[in-house]
């Protein structure tokens, strides 16, 4: 009987080891392949090379890979036909692209589809390259971890994606029209009150005010609502399941990552560096979804860690390793890959207080965190320090 490394990975996690990373590398340019191969001659992966797209399609049927990394411009199938078909067979893998510089707006497509993930400039520096595979096999086995999802299943009355999430979903993703979304959305008064103070937002720079959840979603664009409404239907959820005594914490919560998502929609309007648009915003709303977490399962040490937070010198890391299990990123990152946000705002929560890799949605959300102020002692990313001065006075003097 043919073993495959499925049956190797399952052996592996059933015996309690840990799995060796592993990644797939594609580029019909032999001499690519020949330079990663040489340079990860040491690294601890798991490495297949394929110079056909077809034969990586039909490697990816048997075996399971925790990273895809594919060139854009191949002869026989292009990234972006081999990326959609991945995507189909193997989509818990990571999917990153090597890319050339003149690619960006076919490789930002991508991105903002979910087709993709990460995207590295060739000719690529070895050190970042190494430093970016590590953290994004990391990650995926990270997600995947037994004890972490096993926490959060745990949960008893954890909400959950309901019904108006898959709804809403499948609305957005077929053809109808926008009154048809409205007149959905407007059977939850919730999420309308919440839809229109989001539009009304000065960071959307609408000029007049916004009262009808029509002009709402003309104004922000039919692309970022789904997960905008998702986010919203959390928010309302986790208000359902506390005890009135909390909903106090559960508006503060809310509130801090309305005026964290403001500052970054306004920085990234002055942002001269590209990144992908449709996740900034929402990658802001939802860093701290694991805060809720810990309001649900322990209140009272919750309200503990803030009083704490308001009266130490210590960081924000610090201060929550003292207190709970999980920080709030890997919690707020895990929920959100559980609930099938897109990938890459998955990995902006997960390190909105770590290394940027020149992920420039991660600079700006990391910007928005440190201008909101609500925690001043924060970790982040130090390449970003020369920027807080220039946006600080260039968005307080607004």
């Amino acid at each position: 009987m043919e073993v495959t490394n499925n049956d190797i990975h399952e052996e592996i996690e059933k015996n309690g080891k840990k799995k060796v990373p592993s990644i797939l590398f594609i580029d019909d340019e032999e001499a690519i392949l020949s330079a990663i191969k040489s340079l990860l001659r040491k690294e601890g992966f798991e490495q297949y090379y394929y110079s056909s797209p077809r034969e990586a399609l039909k490697f990816l049927n048997e075996n399971r890979v925790d990273l895809i990394v594919t060139d854009l411009r191949m002869q026989e199938m292009s990234g972006e036909q081999f990326l959609y078909h991945a995507q189909s067979v193997a989509p818990k893998a990571i999917k990153m692209i090597l890319s050339a510089y003149e690619e960006r707006s076919l490789v930002l497509d991508l991105l903002s589809k979910g087709n993709a993930q990460f995207y590295l400039l060739k000719p690529w520096d070895d050190g970042e390259f190494v430093y970016i595979l590590k953290k994004f096999t990391e990650l995926h086995n990270e997600l995947e971890q037994t004890n972490l999802l096993k926490y959060l299943k745990s949960l008893s009355g954890l909400p959950n994606p309901s019904s108006f999430d898959t709804e809403i979903i499948e609305m957005i993703t077929e053809e109808v029209t926008i009154s048809q979304i409205v007149q959905h959305i407007e059977k939850h008064p919730f999420i309308v009150t919440k839809l229109i103070q989001i539009a009304n937002s000065v960071s959307f720079g609408a000029y007049r005010a916004i009262t009808s959840v029509r002009d709402a979603i003309i104004l922000m664009g039919i692309e970022p609502l789904k997960e905008l409404l998702l986010s919203l239907g959390i928010l309302h959820k986790f208000q359902n399941v506390m005890s009135n005594e909390n909903l106090s914490q559960v508006n503060e919560i809310w509130n801090r990552a309305l005026r964290r998502g403001i500052y970054a929609k306004k920085i990234s309007l002055l942002w001269d560096k590209q990144y992908n648009k449709g996740v900034v915003f929402i990658s802001s709303l939802v860093s701290d979804i694991g805060f809720f977490v810990w309001l649900f399962t322990e209140p009272e040490k919750y309200k503990e860690f803030m009083i704490q937070m308001k009266t130490e010198e210590r960081t924000l890391q610090e201060v929550e390793e003292e207190y709970f299990k999980y920080p709030h990123h890997k919690l707020s990152a895990t929920l959100l890959e559980l609930w099938n946000f897109p990938f890459e705002v998955v990995n902006v929560v997960r390190n909105h207080h770590g290394k940027s890799v020149g992920n420039e949605v991660i600079k700006i959300v990391q910007l928005s965190e440190i201008l909101e102020g609500s925690f001043p002692n924060i970790q982040y990313d130090k390449v970003i320090d020369s920027l807080i001065p220039y946006y600080k006075e260039k968005l307080n003097n607004e």
